[in-house]
């Protein structure tokens, strides 16, 4: 997908993927942009007229306002990625004398001193329904060339920008001459009236979910924006958080949104209402459900299939209906909602088709209802109609055709009437370094409804050049013919040129230090991924996608605005880069930082191995703590004696990777001969300073394992 353009109205935030453990047909994670929160507080009854009071739109504006949303709906579908509507601009004031403040009135007219050199201006607004606006305009139109006063009227916005109602915000960024990139610093209006951020109150999801489900709830006029909350009841970790706009949303104070399936488990979820002022209102009430993805499968027929056959499927505990979809290779299609009654007791059901599809190709699926008309997700099976196996084609490859940058997916079209695909991917001179064989369920290319593209990652490459091929594989498991072997080269290694600047050390404490700009290594790419933990394993505090022309334009240094005040403490933050092809990011380079007054106080590491009676060579491994630059390690052996010390950054341990709680720091293997021995280790803060040492841990190396003995000669 093509990244947001900056000439257009950009929606606040892009659908979300499933979470890392579903990911979605095109690759992404979903982002968990919210730290864990507090218990909810009890939901603020609302006045039942409120949904009455959606303001009217004259006929002109309506349309206008029409098309403003159907330009977010399209970039929405499209990037499938976070949008930067909520990242607010750097604060850095190179930009004086900004008016109108407070509330707006008609014709709308901004006006700001400009910088002598300045060659144009990004003018930033985000209005009261969750709608990003920004305007590129030159110095000649603003009136402000060689600095002065610059005066921007909406009114000559292209294309042309309707405020919604509420509570805004707007800013101002320079482009051009030695201010290039600097920003004024955010000034909160308001359209018409600004309504108090109520509690929303959860209607739907019900008990018990399937795939999709609906999430409903009547919400507050003030809101711009609506936080979800989803959390496993088990052991509460959020497994879904999303901030979505109010015209995404919501017509008046009636709102719904529909989410991909979830795991079979129990959740809660919750939403609270968000401001353009940076006002967040009171959690809604919470409703408990249970998701079951628990589905029907098929069990015949699976290969050559004549027209008019039986079709038997597994049985669905406590279904009530199921249905039934075929799909053939030209889009024929055809539905059938068969009752449980045909089930029996044997744990198999099966259902008479009595319709016809044409010769090739094809696919069927079953999906099964149960309490309140949910339904499982669809489970395909490829089977084709004829009096013979369809004839194989060589798949059609979508990318990499020509790239660079880290290696990430494979991607080609799919075809209906097969079993799966082979897939190998060779070097330069066509010399086999990898092969594969998948099913489509595997490579996410069964469900022909979705025609999303088949798609694999083998193992991570070096810099080099490259080939891969695809053949299907036949329902009779006889292989087609290869794809042309295509061509591709990796020219920048997997640790790419991008990678934190600042902040790297201590940010002050508060809203003001926590919201601090975070900067990075820029290169020629449509789109970046930044994300901030405050603990290993954790829900991280951002995931953003943030496009390139957000604060890259000068291809040397990037900036991302931390949308909300951080806990003092340690943390580490990261960011990846889009490599131009779906569902493709290089590898996060992290850095690790601290909120406060002061450096976190360190503590002793908490140590796992070697220790007792062990092996050679041995592995010393601990557990890291974010907020850390360094570690110190020392080896002794049984009389005390130093035999090694070192100084590792977590890089070169290989535990600056925040995203696992399973995350562990250990230098290479150290070979030792036979005896007693001990080790230490202690963290250094961000300022260099040594925490305390680790106890001493003792292990000893007694034997280099059994000798061979006999037979040692002819053995018969």
């Amino acid at each position: 997908a093509k990244p947001p353009s900056s000439e257009g109205v950009q929606p606040k935030e892009a659908a979300q993927p499933a979470p890392p453990s579903w990911t979605n047909s095109t690759g992404f994670q979903a982002p968990k942009s919210f730290a864990p929160q507090p218990p909810p507080e009890p939901a603020a009854e609302l006045d039942d007229s409120s949904s009455a009071n959606s303001r009217p739109q004259t006929p002109k504006k309506q349309a206008l306002r029409d098309a403003t949303k159907a330009v977010n709906t399209r970039v929405l579908a499209a990037v499938e990625t976070l949008d930067v509507g909520e990242i607010p601009a750097p604060q850095t004031i190179a930009i004086t004398n900004r008016s109108p403040s407070g509330a707006l009135s008609s014709p709308y007219v901004f006006t700001w001193t400009g910088v002598s050199d300045a060659t144009g201006y990004l003018f930033r607004l985000y209005d009261g329904e969750g709608y990003h606006h920004d305007r590129q305009v030159d110095v000649a139109d603003l009136g402000c060339s060689g600095g002065g006063t610059c005066t921007y009227d909406l009114a000559n916005a292209s294309p042309a920008i309707a405020l919604g109602q509420g509570a805004a915000r707007w800013n101002v960024r320079i482009t051009g001459g030695a201010e290039h990139n600097d920003w004024g610093s955010w000034i909160n209006v308001s359209v018409g009236t600004v309504e108090t951020l109520t509690a929303s109150t959860l209607t739907a999801p019900p008990s018990m979910v399937g795939t999709p489900f609906t999430v409903s709830w009547t919400g507050s006029l003030g809101a711009s924006h609506y936080i979800f909350d989803v959390r496993r009841v088990s052991d509460n970790v959020q497994v879904l958080a999303q901030t979505r706009g109010k015209y995404e949303v919501c017509t008046g104070t009636t709102c719904s949104l529909t989410f991909e399936s979830l795991p079979t488990d129990d959740y809660t979820i919750r939403i609270r209402t968000n401001s353009e002022h940076n006002l967040n209102g009171p959690w809604s009430n919470t409703l408990s459900f249970h998701a079951d993805a628990e589905a029907p499968r098929p069990i015949a027929p699976k290969g050559l299939t004549p027209n008019l056959s039986s079709y038997s499927f597994t049985n669905r505990t406590n279904a009530i209906q199921y249905r039934l979809r075929w799909v053939s290779q030209d889009g024929t299609s055809h539905e059938a909602t068969p009752n449980a009654g045909g089930c029996g007791t044997s744990g198999v059901c099966a259902y008479n088709w009595t319709r016809t599809l044409p010769d090739g190709g094809a696919a069927w699926a079953v999906q099964a209802a149960f309490g309140g008309g949910v339904w499982t997700p669809y489970v395909w099976q490829d089977i084709a109609f004829g009096s013979s196996l369809p004839t194989l084609t060589a798949p059609t490859l979508a990318s990499p055709t020509a790239r660079t940058g880290h290696f990430g997916k494979l991607y080609w079209e799919p075809t209906l009437g097969i079993s799966g695909y082979d897939i190998e991917v060779l070097d330069g001179t066509g010399t086999l370094l990898e092969s594969y064989s998948l099913t489509k369920a595997e490579l996410r290319c069964d469900n022909p409804d979705t025609h999303n593209l088949c798609e694999f990652q083998p193992a991570d490459q070096s810099v080099g050049d490259y080939q891969w091929r695809v053949r299907a594989v036949g329902l009779d498991d006889a292989p087609g013919p290869w794809s042309p072997t295509t061509a591709f080269s990796i020219e920048t290694s997997p640790a790419p040129p991008v990678g934190p600047l600042t902040p790297n050390t201590l940010i002050g404490a508060g809203a003001v230090g926590s919201t601090d700009t975070y900067r990075w290594s820029s290169t020629v790419t449509a789109q970046y991924r930044a994300q901030l933990f405050t603990a290993y394993g954790g829900t991280p505090t951002e995931t953003t996608p943030v496009p390139a022309w957000a604060g890259c334009s000068d291809l040397t240094t990037c900036y991302y605005g931390m949308p909300r005040p951080i806990a003092e403490g340690g943390a580490v933050w990261g960011v990846q880069y889009h490599l131009g092809s779906p569902g493709m990011w290089s590898a996060y380079q992290w850095q690790d930082i601290a909120f406060g007054d002061s450096y976190p106080t360190l503590t002793a590491p908490i140590q796992y191995e070697p220790a007792g009676l062990v092996g050679s060579p041995v592995t010393p491994k601990w557990k890291p703590e974010v907020g850390v630059r360094s570690y110190d390690f020392e080896l002794f052996d049984g009389s005390g004696n130093p035999l090694t010390s070192a100084q590792y950054t977590k890089k070169e341990l290989g535990c600056d990777n925040p995203t696992s709680a399973a995350a562990v720091c250990k230098p290479a293997p150290i070979t030792l001969g036979l005896g007693n021995y001990s080790w230490r280790v202690r963290a250094r803060g961000l300022d260099d300073a040594p925490g305390p040492w680790s106890a001493l841990l003792a292990f000893n190396i007694d034997d280099d394992g059994p000798t061979p003995v006999t037979p040692n000669g002819p053995v018969t």
